[in-house]
């Protein structure tokens, strides 16, 4: 039983969180959605290219970025590798509510 209310935090944990993953997270409509998500509470895993982004999407408050270039194999088997690790522990990595794809093609 709590005596007190509990203070209010911008991060929740792990087993209060939805996990998320959001592709081409470093700009754009994928950009404000990872940031949208995160301020309502959800863990994303935001997807992205270059390091500097990878950086700055990681710098948000419930937030991982990581390096995901949806057109090379090699990457997107280490996202999920990641999200098997991570999202396991408290729920099963495979039925996330939620995959938002938001990327454009380099041709």
């Amino acid at each position: 039983m709590l005596t007190s209310a509990p203070a209010i935090m911008n991060v929740a944990t792990a087993d209060e969180q939805r996990a998320v993953l959001v592709t081409g997270a470093s700009t754009g409509i994928g950009r404000n959605i990872t940031e949208r998500l995160a301020s309502e509470r959800h863990y994303v895993y935001a997807g992205a290219r270059k390091a500097a982004d990878i950086a700055a999407l990681t710098a948000i408050a419930n937030v991982q970025g990581i390096r995901l270039d949806v057109t090379i194999q090699e990457e997107i088997d280490a996202a999920v590798a990641i999200l098997q690790k991570k999202v396991a522990a408290y729920m099963d990595w495979s039925t996330m509510p939620a995959l938002v794809c938001s990327c454009r093609s380099s041709k």
